[in-house]
């Protein structure tokens, strides 16, 4: 499904499509990083379209405020079980992957035309908490600020 989806976008780019195609791409990283550590065990049928309606929503929904049980009841699982089903498909949990596509996110905006954006309009845009837990959660992704992450990037 991920490379059906990777197809696509590249045929057809919509809006955020960097964002998306590295979101698509780390998630097709992981989940062969999950098949060459399993070795190559499968979830039970019907749990892997749940998984990847999980992956799809996040995706989607990257400029909204979403939880877990905002996604939970978009498949139609129990949160607890999702978020189960989720680490063991992807090996990382339901909330790191959507901060993870949120970062991914944020990072193009840096990068991009947006260069007089400023972090506080980012982290809103990107529903963040607050501006604070924006900054922390940039850095625990990336290893730098997103100030010194936009100077690295921007001539």
């Amino acid at each position: 499904h991920l490379v059906q989806e990777l197809l696509e976008e590249q045929r057809r780019p919509g809006p955020d499509h960097e964002t998306l195609m590295v979101c698509l791409l780390q998630q097709l990283f992981l989940h062969l990083k999950r098949i060459a550590s399993v070795g190559g065990s499968r979830l039970r049928a019907g749990h892997g379209s749940a998984v990847e309606g999980a992956r799809r929503f996040s995706r989607k929904n990257l400029y909204e405020k979403i939880t877990e049980t905002d996604i939970a009841r978009e498949v139609g699982y129990s949160e607890s079980h999702l978020r189960k089903l989720f680490r063991e498909a992807e090996g990382v949990a339901l909330k790191q992957f959507i901060l993870s596509c949120k970062i991914d996110a944020a990072k193009d905006l840096l990068r991009t035309r947006h260069r007089f954006v400023s972090l506080k309009e980012i982290a809103f845009a990107l529903k963040f908490y607050d501006y604070n837990h924006f900054i922390k959660t940039f850095k625990r992704f990336t290893g730098t600020s997103p100030t010194a992450f936009r100077e690295m990037v921007m001539p």
